[in-house]
Order: C-alpha cells, then structure tokens, then sequence
C-alpha cells in the first residue's frame, strides 16, 4: 500500500454495491417490517434519497479538494488537533461496524448452515481471506469485486423471477393504510445502509474521474442497490406476509419455495455465497480504509504492519461480543445505527459544513485582493 493506486469509481461503485446488497437483502427486512410492515418498500425509497445525497457530496469533496483522501481533507479543514481526533473517532465507528459485520456473517452461517462449526473457524476464515486481500491494495479488491458482480447479479435476478410465479402482490397492499408516519420511521435503517457510499471518500485520491462522472456512475449505482433490495422486499411480501416481520432472516425461508421440476428445489447454498462473497468485498474494503488511515494517524510509512494487529483485535472481541442472534438485533442493531448514523452522516454532513464555510471566507479574500 506505499504506492500510489489507481482504481475508478464504477469499481468502487460495484464494492459498494455488493457491501449494501448482500448484506441488506438479508438482515433489512426483519426489522423494517416491524416499523413499516406492507409499506416497507416505501421506507426503503424514502431512505434511498441519502445515498443520492452522499454521490454529491463525493463529488464535492472531489471537485474542490482535488488529489486528497477523505483523512487528508478532515486534516485540512479542522487542523491538525481537530482534525486528528475526528478522524480517530471515525475509524473507531468503522472498526466497530467491522466488527459487527463479522459476528453478524458468522451468526448467520453458524444459525443456517454449520451449526456445529466453531465460530473461531468461521471467523477465522474470513479475517485470513480479508487480511491477503488488504495486503494486496485496494486494486486487487476492486478486481475481486468485479469477478464476483456477474454471479450475484445472476444469482439475485435469477431467485426472484423463480419466485415469481408463488408471490402475492396483494400483500403489498394497502399503500399508506397508517399513513406517512410509519414508513419514514422505518427509512431510518436503509439511510443507514445507503451512507456506506461516505466510504468512497476515503478513495478520492485513488479516482480518475471527473466529479460528473462520479454522479454520473453513483446515481446509477443507488439506483441498481434500490432495485436489488425492492425485489427482495417484494418476494418477501409477496410470499411470507405477516411473517417477514417474525422471521430474522425473511429471503432464506422465502426461498424454499422455489421448485423448478425435479432438480432445482433449495437455492439455499446461492444465498450463502451471496452473504460470503458480499461480506468478503465489504469487510476487506473497510478493513483498507481502517488500515491505510491508521496508518497516517501514526505517521507510518509502511501501513501494512498494521494489518495482522489490526485484524487480531477484531477478530478476538468479535469472538467475545453478541454471543446470540437475539443479542444481535435487540442490542447490536441499535448500536450498529448509532455508530453508522455518526461516522457515515453526522461527521459527513459537519465536514461539508466546515468546507462550505472555508471556501466561502476564501473566497471574499480573494475578492478583496
């Protein structure tokens, strides 16, 4: 990682695209029903707005700090004190996502498919795989992501038109029975999902293109996410009803119903890679982010000596924190919203303010010379 590497923003669109999808087709449903129940469909085009928002503010950030990671604007803007306590904070909100995202992944694989394989294994895997991945830059995860997108994209497209024949579209409605109220409650969890694009400034450095091209390919890229997820939703509707909302993980029990003759029948095994695949992209790519800012805080010129402690500490308090699925989302989704509400908006939206302002003051200074 102590050269400088090159990657474009569609590549860094299809990261972000695979973290958001296989991670919010699964886990989203559940606790949006709860909130939103038929109209849950609504929230997540209310909550999809904030990801339209975070492709301007990339370009933004773009457009006017040219060449610059996001830890070197927040540097820049706040100063050196300020500066690198914001940023400290920021990577302690991701570490912590990062961790959750690994007992969240090994929950699921653990619940659904080895019941009897210890989590040290699980978890262990996936830190080993993720930690050769950071090692390697972030060109190799791009790449990664790239060779994963068509297996996905078939995979997730190819699951919902074998279902559709089995979904009622009738559970979709009444649209708005309770109002507004209810689905813009429940908008808050894909806004959160949706704010993981405030993870490409931290690759602004590495970008070839232009800011409208980063719009350009970024109102794509949200637009594809919100898609993905809506058919899920509405295969989940469609097929469980009632029981999206008391079901944790709503596409999987969804899926038994697919039958195609004698020789398509569970699809469970697709949606594991999904999740695996999904996670792998996501974890490695916030895992670079971690290591590559922790580094510059330290002033290291060798950032990957960071990455097997780094990697050691996550891997044990992910091994010691949430030890049950009810754990998880009674305590560790409101933590999870907390921590990505503060790291991927608040400090977002502070950081433009502050930008705002200085370009602002430099610019009567400029017309007063």
């Amino acid at each position: 990682m102590a050269h400088k590497e090159i990657i474009s923003a569609s590549q860094t669109y299809i990261i972000l695209y695979l973290g958001i999808v296989s991670t919010g087709i699964l886990t989203i449903p559940m606790p949006l029903y709860r909130y939103a129940q038929q109209n849950m469909w609504v929230s997540l085009l209310l909550g999809s707005f904030i990801g339209y928002l975070m492709v301007l503010l990339i370009s933004f950030f773009r457009k006017y700090f040219p060449e610059k990671n996001m830890g070197e604007i927040i540097i820049q803007l706040l100063g050196k004190t300020l500066g690198h306590v914001s940023l400290f904070l920021i990577l302690c909100f991701f570490a912590f996502e990062e961790i959750y995202i690994l007992k969240e992944y090994q929950l699921y694989i653990s619940d659904v498919f080895y019941q009897f394989t210890s989590p040290f294994i699980i978890i262990g895997f996936m830190i080993l795989v993720c930690a050769y991945a950071v090692k390697n830059g972030i060109e190799v995860i791009a790449r990664c992501a790239q060779l994963i997108l068509p297996f996905i994209l078939f995979v997730c497209f190819g699951i919902f038109f074998l279902l559709l024949p089995d979904i009622q579209f009738q559970n979709l409605f009444p649209v708005l029975e309770k109002g507004l109220i209810p689905p813009l409650k429940g908008s808050v969890l894909p806004m959160v999902w949706y704010s993981e694009f405030f993870w490409m400034t931290f690759c602004l450095g590495s970008l070839t293109e232009t800011p409208k091209k980063i719009i350009k390919s970024g109102f794509l890229c949200v637009t594809a996410i919100t898609v993905t997820i809506l058919l899920t939703f509405i295969a989940d509707l469609g097929i469980l009803g009632l029981y999206t909302g008391l079901t944790l993980y709503p596409i999987s029990l969804a899926e038994r119903y697919i039958q195609v003759g004698t020789f398509v029948e569970r699809t469970s095994a697709f949606f594991m890679s999904i999740w695996v695949l999904g996670v792998f992209i996501k974890l490695a790519f916030l895992s670079f982010i971690i290591i590559r800012n922790s580094g510059k805080l330290l002033h290291m010129t060798e950032e990957r000596l960071l990455i097997l402690p780094i990697f050691i500490i996550c891997f044990w308090i992910s091994l010691r924190i949430f030890n049950s699925t009810a754990s998880l989302f009674q305590t560790g989704n409101f933590l999870i919203v907390v921590a990505m509400s503060c790291s991927n908006i608040a400090f977002p939206a502070l950081f433009f303010l502050v930008a705002c302002l200085r370009l602002k003051i430099n610019k009567k200074m400029v017309l007063k010379k």
